[in-house]
């Protein structure tokens, strides 16, 4: 009796990594520093990440770079390159930009997924990139199968509600329920 696998010990095994816990590449943030600009090709720009208390946790220097056409295809992003003082290690990813056109005019640019998984390169278009803790390179929320807090909380109390429901139906007491819930 309560050895592994049984009651709630293997939901902890299967626990998905919550997207709260990655470090985000948005285009939207990207689009505000000014990254898709005509005038930005060659630019270094630096993307910082701070933790809850405040404290440098992390950093990527990218640099656009521009498609046969002036248009920018690619980004180089260089994780851990904007560290100051030595002993860092530098990986470097390049991530391919494409655009889908607004109805009403202008373009709305996308990520390609760079993530290669089961020897398969992903290209799905998504909007964030997700570099989670220990990874080396971005992805999207598929490839890392990352989940968000929201999935998480949303069914959390089903199970107790589905004791509680059935109470008239088997005539059992709220202390009977509540210990059934936690089994």
């Amino acid at each position: 009796m309560g050895g592994f696998g049984s009651g709630h010990w293997i939901d902890a095994m299967r626990r998905r990594v919550n997207t709260d816990l990655c470090r985000t590449l948005s285009i939207r943030t990207l689009k505000m520093m000014g990254v898709f600009d005509d005038d930005s090709s060659g630019e270094v720009f630096s993307v910082r990440w701070v933790n809850e208390i405040g404290e440098d946790a992390g950093c990527v220097n990218i640099t656009p770079q521009a498609g046969g056409n002036g248009n920018k295809r690619s980004l180089r992003v260089e994780i851990g390159g904007c560290v100051t003082g030595g002993g860092s290690s530098v990986t470097g990813q390049d991530i391919s930009i494409t655009t889908t056109p607004y109805f009403y005019g202008g373009v709305r640019y996308w990520f390609l997924c760079p993530a290669v998984v089961d020897g398969v390169l992903c290209e799905d278009r998504v909007g964030k990139l997700y570099l989670p803790p220990g990874g080396k390179l971005f992805g999207c929320r598929q490839c890392y199968g990352l989940t968000y807090e929201s999935c998480r909380q949303s069914h959390k109390y089903d199970r107790v509600m589905g004791y509680l429901n059935r109470l008239d139906e088997d005539n059992l007491t709220i202390n009977q329920v509540l210990r059934l819930s936690e089994l």
